[in-house]
C-alpha cells in the first residue's frame, strides 16, 4: 500500500505559481485530492462548524466591504477554492519537521486537518483516517470575525521554509537548543492569540 499524509494549511492563502510543488525531504506542496482528501478535509471541518460555531473561508469569494472588512460568501465553483495541503508522499512524517521553520517566515503557516489515504497504484484511491481540527486553529483562521482578505503567498516562501529545516538539522549537537525552542514555539501556537500566557511564551523561548 501507498500512503499520503496530507496536512491541510490552516491559512486563508492563494497560493502563486503551479502547483504540485516538490520541496524537499519528501514533501509535497499541492491541492487535496477530491476523493481520498478533500472529502474527509471537509467532513472534519463541518463536524468543526457544528462544536464550535466557526466558519471556514477556503471556499469563499472575498471582497472587501465599504467602510472596512469583508464579505465572505461560499461558491460551489471549485476552480474558486483554495484549500492546499502539504504531504508525506511515501507515507512518513516528514511535514512535522517543517512545522518549526514554518513559523519562522512571514506570515507564519499554522497546519491544520490531517488525513492519511491509500493511494495504491492502479486503484481508486481512497480515505483511511484522519486528525481533526484544533481549537486554536478555529480561534485563529474560521471565526466568521476574524476572515481577512485571502493572502497571495509565492511557492519561494515554502523554499525558504525548507531551507530553514536544512540548515536547523545540519545544526552541530552544542545547538541542540535551536531545535528545543522551535518545539517550545509551536507549543506555544496551541495557546489562543486573546492569552495572555502568549507573552510569558515567548519570553520562556528567549
Amino acid at each position: 500500500m501507498i500512503y499520503r499524509s496530507a496536512h491541510l494549511i490552516a491559512n486563508n492563502l492563494a497560493i502563486t505559481g503551479e502547483l504540485p510543488f516538490q520541496l524537499g525531504n519528501g514533501v509535497t506542496l499541492r491541492r487535496p485530492d477530491p476523493e481520498a482528501e478533500l472529502d474527509r478535509i471537509q467532513q472534519c471541518l463541518l463536524l468543526t462548524n457544528s462544536q464550535f460555531s466557526s466558519w471556514f473561508p477556503y471556499e469563499a469569494v472575498i471582497s472587501p466591504k465599504d467602510g472596512g472588512g469583508f464579505n465572505a460568501t461560499r461558491t460551489s465553483d471549485k476552480s474558486l477554492w483554495h484549500y492546499y495541503v502539504l504531504s508525506d508522499d511515501d507515507g512518513g512524517a516528514n511535514v512535522y519537521d517543517l512545522e518549526g521553520p514554518l513559523l519562522l517566515i512571514k506570515p507564519s503557516i499554522d497546519l491544520s486537518v490531517r488525513v492519511l489515504a491509500n493511494f495504491e497504484e492502479g486503484t481508486k484511491p481512497k480515505d483511511t483516517g484522519w486528525a481533526p481540527v484544533m481549537p486554536h486553529i478555529v480561534e485563529r483562521y474560521h471565526y466568521q470575525h476574524r476572515i481577512r482578505e485571502r493572502l497571495p503567498v509565492p511557492r519561494k516562501h515554502f523554499l525558504l521554509a525548507e531551507s530553514i529545516r536544512k540548515s536547523v538539522a545540519s545544526l552541530a549537537p552544542e545547538y541542540a537548543f535551536v531545535q528545543h525552542a522551535l518545539t517550545l514555539l509551536k507549543e506555544l501556537r496551541k495557546v489562543p492569540d486573546s492569552s495572555r500566557l502568549q507573552v510569558i511564551g515567548l519570553f520562556s523561548i528567549i
